[in-house]
């Protein structure tokens, strides 16, 4: 009796890595072999990076309220902003909880109905897979009244994804930093004297390990900054703009996962897209853009597409794309899609978490 042929197992691996995510948690089922070498941890990352790098079918997650109810989407990431998939959000994050991040397929979501936002849920739409982080340790009970902000990312350099949580506390100008971490599965606290204002806790920005905030001296109201906490090195910086930077901050962006653009107006009510060129470089802060206001509405900044092509929000909800380096703009046509979206993130799908025990 002849033996039937089988591949060798590294052109099952190249194979399996060239399909979709749905279709590889579908194939977990068919053996064991297949099911233990798709959920592990190396094979995960191999499928993300290669989904990263390719130019094919980028995404866009949306997060939009219509008649008062919440919806969430995947956009490919063209110019029609087409409809790729809609999401449903798991039974226990259907109420209270806000999405505070998105990467690499992994979307955050925090817990909002009290101030403290204590619990904290990652959600892998596409494999249906959720993960509820222990609590932090820092409480009302515990320490007393404080206002927490919060970010989620990846950090690069030690591959691994992480939740901060700053409680400034009412009473001093101290602070509680926890991180969580992940690899460690654990949150790690730090207390900080925090000499600045956190002025919008929805524009932040995670690249190089470091979360970037709109911010203010407490003692100098009328400067804003750009505040960024070091998650490696468990300090605050505040020396990501020149000294004489004057203009208001409305958004702080990552571009190309590598470094950070800030959007202003300055004094004229002219609005301006600035890009640090080389991450930490100071003199490298380059104004890529300028954009008057239109009838007193100030433009709102979305988000860099993965190709460095910057969207605008306008009065009408029109949406405009600038190419930066062409210096070329195009109004996409889009007004409806995005006009009440409050939530814009670029997505791609992976299989993180697939190798997590559910909590």
């Amino acid at each position: 009796m002849k033996r039937s042929a089988s591949l060798p197992q590294e052109i099952i691996v190249e194979i399996l890595l060239k399909l979709p995510v749905i279709t590889l948690v579908r194939c977990t089922c068919i053996c064991k072999s297949w099911y233990l070498l798709i959920k592990n941890t190396t094979f995960i990352s191999t499928h993300l990076n290669q989904s990263l790098s390719s130019t094919k079918n980028s995404l866009f997650l949306l997060r939009s309220f219509h008649n008062q109810e919440e919806h969430l989407s995947l956009h490919f990431d063209n110019e029609e902003f087409t409809d790729y998939m809609n999401l449903e959000k798991p039974p226990k994050l259907k109420q209270y909880f806000e999405i505070i991040g998105s990467c690499n397929g992994l979307i955050c979501f925090a817990e909002y109905l009290t101030s403290p936002r204590n619990i904290f849920t990652l959600w892998n739409p596409c494999i249906r897979k959720t993960l509820t982080l222990p609590k932090p340790n820092v409480t009302f009970k515990t320490h007393g009244c404080y206002q927490a902000f919060v970010g989620f990312g990846h950090d690069l350099n030690t591959d691994d994804y992480k939740v901060l949580r700053i409680a400034a506390f009412i009473e001093n100008d101290q602070s509680a930093v926890e991180v969580y971490s992940l690899l460690s599965g654990s949150w790690k606290c730090t207390t900080l004297v925090l000499k600045y204002e956190i002025l919008d806790s929805f524009s932040k920005a995670f690249v190089n390990g470091v979360f970037h905030f709109i911010a203010s001296p407490k003692n100098a109201e009328d400067k804003m900054l750009v505040l960024g906490f070091d998650t490696d090195n468990e300090i605050f910086r505040d020396d990501f703009l020149p000294e004489r930077f004057d203009e208001e901050i409305r958004s702080v962006m990552v571009y190309k996962k590598s470094t950070i653009g800030v959007f202003t107006i300055n004094s004229n009510y002219v609005c301006h897209l600035w890009l640090m060129k080389e991450y930490g470089e100071l003199g490298s802060w380059t104004k890529m853009l300028n954009v008057e206001t239109q009838e007193g509405f100030i433009p709102r900044a979305l988000k860099f597409r993965k190709s460095g092509e910057f969207l605008l929000s306008f009065s009408e909800g029109e949406i405009v794309l600038y190419d930066l380096e062409n210096q070329q703009n195009k109004n996409l046509g889009i007004h409806k899609k995005l006009d009440d979206c409050v939530f814009i993130h670029p997505y791609v799908e992976s299989l993180m978490l697939l190798d997590k025990a559910h909590h």
